[in-house]
């Protein structure tokens, strides 16, 4: 599992190991693309506490998404992506964003308030492999 950063950023050196991670993957009928999405936290584990001009959103699920980049899986907001057509949109939530049409989400106004606030837990206690030496997010 520890291999598995180095899919993205490659840094080792030796075959043999990332051979040994697909032959492991494949013994279990998984992708590469099956674990990162398994190993990845959820958006509402991960951001607790979201806002959308300045109201609170019942889940951070109803503003962000699990996308597939360049990173591993990562929770996006007003990320679109070739696979828009196949995202199940959500009915509005108490006024925060879950559109029933893709739509980019904009603010009229400026100021910390009027845009998008995220509250993010890291839970340093399930790093495993990063791509940086902390725990933090991008």
């Amino acid at each position: 599992m520890a291999y598995l950063v180095e899919l993205i950023v490659p840094r080792a050196r030796n075959a043999s190991r990332f051979a040994r991670l697909q032959q492991v993957l494949d013994q279990n009928g998984m992708s590469v693309d099956d674990v990162m999405f398994s190993v990845s936290p959820s958006c509402d584990e991960m951001l607790v506490m979201c806002r959308w001009k300045r109201q609170r959103c019942a889940q951070c699920s109803d503003l962000f998404r699990k996308v597939r980049t360049a990173y591993g899986y990562c929770c996006s907001f007003n990320y679109a992506d070739r696979e828009l057509d196949s995202i199940t949109w959500r009915p509005r939530s108490r006024g925060c964003v879950g559109p029933t049409v893709p739509v980019v989400h904009r603010t009229s106004s400026c100021g910390f308030t009027n845009g998008l606030s995220v509250a993010v837990h890291v839970k340093p206690g399930e790093y495993f492999s990063s791509l940086v030496p902390s725990y933090s997010v991008m």
